[in-house]
């Protein structure tokens, strides 16, 4: 350490002398300002003056992502929590709030579309957003490759036929014109011609039909598609014994199709839980993360996330971070999260998602 930045940081503790001698033995958030009272970084302890004095240690070792906050800190202020898993969950709330420059976030986590469908519409529509919402929704992704989105939807229209519409903020752009599900329209767009939808419009398929399509395509999207071909084989041999035979076909049909989806996907042996598994690497102030996504023992897909590092960032740092600021975005949470490297408050963390799923 450097004899400016030591003199700093005993400026900074006659500074804050009265704080730091009062903070609590207590979990909580601590909140770092620079000079204008601008937060410049957000951090969570289990024990809060343990934690905030640490970084007031002249001789203590720190990298130089450390350094530079050192050299900005001005000022701190803290919230007490209940517990460390409202601690955590409050730290991921205020970086959400302030983008605070030395924690590690997202680059540009704004512009990766989400899958969503609202729970609340009689007929709900899959829904192409950009920001999930705490609302009473479920959410897909993020989708950080245009190809697998397009993929998926294409899939989704071909077999399922539900319908679709892309939201730019709360606004309609695009897709299925149909407004009011409670009355029906007096004829069906271009996409229920062409069987991209299955017409709920007109009244094609019941309310009962439909929200049986719904629970399908949430289970595709979660990955569960040998549960979803079980229940449309299911649905094939009722409409056999029935004498449907032109539903039976189509049933089959959509049945063929998620069994070539299937066949192109790896077999984990051994393996039937639902799984989120963590690589990394990183170079040049960006980490990549890349996640894979094992469900009912098939690896279902796989998606790259680039975060923006400082220098002096451990792996441990950034896949703790990426994972805080993952699942807090209303993705569904597998049985299972492996990572590579031990992460800080793995054990508060696990509950943390426990509790979410």
């Amino acid at each position: 350490m450097s004899d400016s930045l030591a003199m700093r940081i005993k400026r900074l503790r006659e500074q804050l002398h009265e704080k730091l001698m009062t903070l609590p033995e207590a979990p909580g958030v601590y909140m770092f300002k620079d000079v204008r009272g601008k937060v410049i970084y957000v951090g969570k302890a289990s024990v809060l003056r343990n934690r905030v004095r640490s970084y007031f240690h002249i001789g203590a070792v720190r990298s130089p992502w450390q350094c530079k906050l050192l050299e900005r800190l001005h000022d701190f202020e803290y919230i007490t929590t209940r517990s460390e898993k409202e601690a955590l969950i409050l730290e991921g709330n205020l970086i959400k709030i302030y983008h605070p420059p030395f924690n590690i976030r997202f680059k540009d986590d704004k512009r990766y579309p989400f899958l969503k469908i609202p729970l609340d519409d009689p007929y709900p529509p899959l829904m192409i957003v950009r920001m999930p919402k705490d609302d009473n929704a479920l959410y897909f992704g993020p989708y950080t490759s245009g190809k697998a989105l397009h993929e998926t939807l294409e899939t989704i229209k071909h077999t399922f036929g539900m319908r679709i519409i892309t939201m730019v903020g709360d606004r309609r752009a695009s897709g299925c014109p149909w407004r009011d599900t409670s009355k029906q329209m007096p004829r069906a767009c271009l996409e229920y011609h062409i069987m991209r939808c299955c017409g709920p419009c007109i009244g094609a398929v019941t309310h009962a039909e439909y929200q049986a399509i719904v629970r399908e395509v949430r289970a595709f999207l979660e990955g569960h598609h040998e549960q979803v071909v079980e229940e449309l084989r299911r649905q094939m041999f009722n409409a056999a014994e029935q004498l449907e035979f032109e539903k039976a076909a189509r049933l089959r049909d959509r049945i063929f199709a998620i069994e070539r989806i299937v066949e192109r996907q790896s077999v984990v042996v051994g393996v039937r839980e639902d799984i989120d598994a963590f690589g990394y690497a990183w170079r040049a102030g960006f980490a990549c993360i890349q996640m894979l996504l094992v469900r009912s023992g098939r690896v279902v897909g796989n998606q790259p996330f680039f975060i923006r590092i400082e220098e002096g960032r451990s792996a441990a740092d950034i896949l703790g971070a990426f994972l805080k600021q993952h699942y807090s975005s209303l993705v569904p949470i597998p049985q299972m999260v492996l990572v590579p490297v031990a992460i800080e408050d793995a054990d508060v963390m696990a509950q943390w998602l426990s509790d979410k799923r």
